[in-house]
């Protein structure tokens, strides 16, 4: 990407190269050529910017990533992540085996199509309460119920346990 962007003067984009500075170390780089004329002669400005902390940084969350990924999916426990409007974003394989719904379809699922009523206005109290004391409404840290009567599939119910851990105040 680099060399094609010296040569092809309507391309702007840059490459992540690695380099092997003076002293040895490699780091990364993003490299950028720009074309121009230069007094009647093809010349190109080349920019060079270090970018090592955020390339590891990201090779960090990468790896991160894939150990969590491998925890959640292999887990006999049901782990989900939802949104403050408690949508679900991501379910683990788990919830098959334990309450007979696919991924995708738990996923598809409301709050209120899951949860029998008094365990989804149990859930529905403490999600309205803030995670930080002070901020916004309510007054600190609520509970989940530490059970949840679930719905699964063939509207059979299921008592599970369940552990919140709310987002990290900022």
């Amino acid at each position: 990407k680099f060399a094609q962007s010296m040569a092809d003067p309507n391309l702007h984009e840059g490459a992540t190269l690695r380099v092997r500075i003076k002293d040895g170390r490699i780091i990364w780089v993003n490299g950028m050529a720009t074309p121009f004329d230069y007094g009647g002669r093809q010349a190109a400005l080349i920019s060079l910017i270090e970018v090592t902390a955020a390339k590891e940084a990201e090779d960090r969350l990468r790896e991160s990533e894939a150990r969590y990924r491998l925890l959640a999916e292999n887990a006999t426990d049901v782990i989900w992540i939802s949104r403050l409007d408690m949508r679900l974003t991501y379910v683990s394989p788990s919830v098959t085996r334990l309450l007979g719904f696919t991924v995708e379809e738990t996923i598809a699922r409301t709050i209120s199509e899951a949860f029998t009523p008094d365990s989804l206005a149990a859930a529905m109290h403490a999600q309205s309460l803030r995670p930080c004391p002070g901020r916004g409404r309510g007054k600190g840290v609520a509970s989940w119920p530490s059970r949840a009567d679930v719905r699964g599939n063939g509207r059979a119910r299921r008592w599970l346990p369940v552990r919140r851990s709310p987002p990290p105040c900022r």
